[in-house]
C-alpha cells in the first residue's frame, strides 16, 4: 500500500523528534548561504558540516509558536523554542511563513521528508535543504570567490 503525503509528512516529523529525544549526535550539513549547493563530506568531521543544535531539554511535534502557526518540530529550553525544524514533502515554507518565522528570531531548518524517513537513532548526518540560522554558512567554492 502507498504511503499518503500526509503520513509521510507525520512519519518524517516522528522520525526527527525521537531523534532529538534520545539525544544521540548527529552531524548537520547545511546548504551554501550564497549558492545552495549542498556539499558532500566525506566524514562528519568535514569543515562543511556544522554543529548548529542548540542546548535543549525537550521536543515538541507540531508546536504552537507565538504567531499563531505550528513548528513541525521545536527545540525548548525551559519551555521557551530555541530552534525549529521543518519538514518538506512537496512544497517548501512559503514566503509569509519563512519572513514570520525570521521575524520571531529562532533559528530554523527545512528538511525534505524522503531524506528523513527511515532515520535511525544515531544516524550520523542530516542533510538541511535551507538553513535559516542568522549566519552565513559557505563553501569552499564560494569561500574562495569571496576571498
Amino acid at each position: 500500500m502507498r504511503r499518503s503525503e500526509s503520513d509521510i509528512h507525520q512519519q518524517a516529523k516522528i522520525s526527527i523528534a525521537q531523534h532529538l529525544r534520545a539525544k544521540e549526535p548527529a552531524a548537520v550539513v547545511l546548504p551554501c548561504s550564497m549558492c545552495g549547493a549542498l556539499p558532500y563530506p566525506e566524514d562528519p568531521d568535514s569543515e562543511d558540516v556544522y554543529d548548529v543544535l542548540p542546548e535543549y531539554d525537550a521536543v515538541e511535534v507540531e508546536y504552537l509558536l507565538s504567531i499563531n502557526r505550528r513548528a513541525d518540530v521545536a527545540l525548548l529550553k525551559d519551555g521557551v523554542p530555541v530552534f525549529l525544524i521543518e519538514v518538506r514533502r512537496v512544497n517548501p515554507v512559503n514566503y509569509q511563513k519563512k519572513q514570520e518565522l525570521l521575524h520571531l528570531g529562532i533559528p530554523w531548518v527545512e528538511m525534505g521528508a524522503s531524506d528523513i524517513i527511515g532515520f535511525e537513532v544515531g544516524d550520523p548526518i542530516w542533510w538541511v535543504e535551507r538553513a535559516f540560522l542568522g549566519m552565513r554558512q559557505l563553501c569552499y567554492v564560494c569561500e574562495q570567490k569571496k576571498g
